[in-house]
């Protein structure tokens, strides 16, 4: 069953109700660092509050598909978690975590729907002029916020490409 665990491509985790690491898959110790260190965290929420772990315990109801953002050092981390309480005898003993990589993600659902016509990523907008990448590149970082964007231009110059492309590699697609 462990070999099993550690071939997904999904981020297992199970801490138990004092916080401490009962187990975790190969995928785990990937994202969020060596298994030994995980693994001696003595309070996982402490060390990971982002997770909310206190208050799924509390209230032994956990989460679907959360998009976790958070930094450690220089280390940026964009996670999508479930977050799934293990209740016996009407207690939360333990929750099971399971994330992925957001980016990672993505990429995933874009090679499922590259063929899907009304799916586009910045990667199907080809240009070499310079003016035409600096859009591309600002419309990239533009994609990362949550911030409104209008488009202006001419007709015929690409506008809803681009915009397909900006909600394609956005959070709120």
């Amino acid at each position: 069953m462990e070999t099993t665990i550690n071939m997904l491509d999904l981020a297992i985790i199970n801490i138990n109700n004092v916080m401490e690491v009962t187990m975790g898959n190969a995928k785990c110790f990937q994202l969020l660092g060596t298994e030994k260190e995980i693994c001696q965290v003595k309070n996982f929420d402490f060390v990971f509050p982002e997770f909310e772990l206190k208050k799924v315990f509390l209230s032994k109801q956990g989460y679907q598909e959360k998009n976790i953002l958070f930094q450690r050092g220089t280390r940026k981390y964009n996670l999508v978690v479930t977050a799934l309480p293990v209740v016996i005898n009407d207690e939360c003993i333990s929750v099971v975590l399971i994330f992925q990589d957001y980016v990672n993600l993505k990429r995933s659902i874009h090679k499922v729907f590259k063929n899907d016509n009304n799916y586009y990523t910045f990667n199907e907008l080809v240009g070499q002029n310079k003016m035409f990448r600096e859009v591309i590149e600002t419309a990239r970082q533009s994609a990362e916020t949550d911030a409104n964007i209008l488009i202006t231009g001419e007709s015929g110059t690409g506008k809803e490409l681009l915009a397909r492309a900006i909600h394609g590699e956005s959070r709120r697609n």
